[in-house]
């Protein structure tokens, strides 16, 4: 099962990714309307998927947000296509631009809010 290079799991009430880890060859995936939560243990999942060309996660709740896709396309800089959808330099750029934005936002935030234990910029 080592050398399986496409799996469908597509409506199976899956939660837990981490039994993939072990199927490096896998370029495809289809993982469709299944019950996936977990942000950070998906991306460790993801990760460890080396020849992972072609994903599918649409319909699980840790795809509902637009970070979450923006970040796959991203941090898995060899994937093809997400959710049947080919993917573009625009894509990548859009992508890209999100998490510029972003983090000058939460920069901003933790200057003018500082976490627990930090202490506010003096003017």
């Amino acid at each position: 099962m080592v050398h399986l290079q496409k799996l469908w799991l597509n409506r199976n009430f899956i939660m837990v990714l981490e039994p993939l880890r072990a199927l490096k060859k896998l370029n495809t995936l289809g993982l469709f309307h299944n019950e996936i939560s977990n942000e950070n243990k998906a991306w460790e999942v993801f990760e460890d998927l080396p020849a992972l060309r072609d994903l599918s996660i649409d319909g699980n709740p840790v795809s509902a947000k637009a970070s979450f896709k923006y970040e796959l396309i991203m941090r898995l800089r060899l994937l093809d296509t997400l959710d049947d959808e080919p993917i573009q330099e625009l894509d990548r750029d859009v992508a890209e631009q999100f998490f510029v934005q972003n983090r000058s936002k939460a920069l901003l935030i933790n200057i003018l809010v500082p976490l627990p234990g930090q202490s506010a910029l003096k003017k």
